[in-house]
């Protein structure tokens, strides 16, 4: 079994703009964000993809949905590639979560590791849950090339695994909204290819957004 999976991060969404904390509240493209699914559509139409899976959150979909009329292709939604759920944190500015939660001198994380805010998840728990779809979506393909649009947190879980990296070293990671990743699965692991290449979207990439990826 070998299986090429190109691995997406949505288009930059209206709470990214907004500088909140998404979660698994279901947050549509910005303006932007569709340029850049369009530019992601364009460099993927010389591509021989034979399935395109994605998270069933509305900023993922819409990606992939850019991306499947492009090629001509129907979109399956995975609830298990879907952002990680931060509970009570969600909807909340970063500042709104560094003043109710954190020591306001300290760094703000992107996602929590270990303990999940009040209702949420842990990173390690998205790392479960985003490795278990992948598995199960390479079963059913067992050989091809497949585009699979997911979001910040899953991305920086499931290219821990592979790496050798810890989950709470998840820093050492950068996924650009829009940004292509690639991995060749091949005797049940995954061999990482290329990580967060944006070469498709130099024009959207100036004066892009920095701050917390979720």
């Amino acid at each position: 079994m070998t299986v090429r999976l190109i691995l997406v991060r949505h288009g930059e969404s209206i709470g990214n703009v907004m500088g909140r904390y998404q979660g698994q509240m279901d947050v549509p493209l910005s303006a932007e964000g569709r340029v850049q699914a369009e530019r992601v559509a364009h460099r993927l139409a010389t591509e021989r993809i034979d399935a395109i899976y994605a998270s069933d959150l509305s900023r993922a979909r819409d990606t992939a949905e850019i991306i499947g009329q492009r090629l001509g292709m129907p979109v399956m939604g995975v609830s298990g590639l879907r952002e990680i759920d931060l509970g009570t944190w969600q909807g909340l500015t970063y500042e709104q979560v560094r003043r109710r939660h954190f020591d306001e001198s300290g760094p703000l994380p992107c996602y929590p590791v270990d303990v999940p805010p009040p209702g949420g998840e842990s990173l390690r728990d998205v790392q479960t849950r985003a490795t278990i779809a992948v598995e199960e979506i390479v079963r059913s393909h067992p050989r091809g090339t497949l585009v699979i649009v997911t979001h910040g947190a899953c991305l920086k879980a499931l290219f821990c695994r592979p790496l050798g990296v810890d989950v709470s070293d998840y820093g050492r990671f950068r996924f650009d909204p829009g940004s292509i990743s690639e991995w060749i699965w091949k005797s049940g692991r995954a061999v990482v290819l290329s990580v967060n290449d944006t070469s498709h979207l130099v024009e959207t990439m100036v004066g892009m957004r920095t701050g917390v990826e979720t």
